[in-house]
């Protein structure tokens, strides 16, 4: 049977894994400086790395409109993305599962820091720790927890976007049914 595509919690495994160890290997991982990849928490707490082609390799344009999101800088933004995360998913085609995960892969070619999760309400405040920037799949929005922006806020998220499914482009959360 071919995986679901459709954005929603999946089910997650929380019974064995310290939130916070899984979180800190994946924050530390797609801070390598000598490798360019960004990471993504599995439902079932494991941290799979993606690598992410070269600087040279993305249009031009790709790169412009991902440095509206995060400028290239000296210090690099971290950045938490709560995306659809279903292994399954995932392993058959992570654009499908993540539409913008080019433009994830674009902020890391400009020098910053991406971690993916599922934004289960057990989860966000390690997965939105040390994160200045916060995006969030459209699709996701009906599927977290209330009170998620505030939780994001309190962790020292400065900037939380939404990625919109439909039109493919990235917006200001301006606020919704968690506040």
């Amino acid at each position: 049977m071919p995986p679901d595509f459709s954005p929603r919690m999946p089910t997650i495994k929380t019974d064995s894994a310290d939130l916070a160890d899984v979180f800190l290997y994946a924050r530390l991982a797609a801070s390598n400086r000598n490798v360019h990849q960004f990471t993504l928490v599995t439902p079932e707490r494991e941290v799979q790395l993606h690598n992410v082609p070269p600087r040279e390799k993305f249009p031009q344009k790709m790169l412009e409109r991902a440095a509206k999101i995060a400028p290239e800088r000296a210090a690099p933004l971290n950045i938490a993305v709560i995306a659809y995360t279903d292994t399954q998913a995932i392993i058959a085609d992570v654009k499908r599962a993540i539409p913008f995960v080019n433009y994830l892969r674009a902020l890391v070619a400009l020098g910053h820091v991406v971690w993916v999760f599922e934004g289960h309400a057990d989860a966000l405040a390690e997965g939105f720790k040390r994160a200045q920037i916060a995006i969030v799949d459209e699709g996701m929005l009906p599927f977290l927890p209330q009170g998620w922006a505030q939780v994001a806020r309190k962790c020292g998220v400065k900037r939380l976007i939404v990625w919109g499914r439909q039109d493919g482009k990235p917006r200001l959360y301006k606020g919704g049914r968690d506040e």
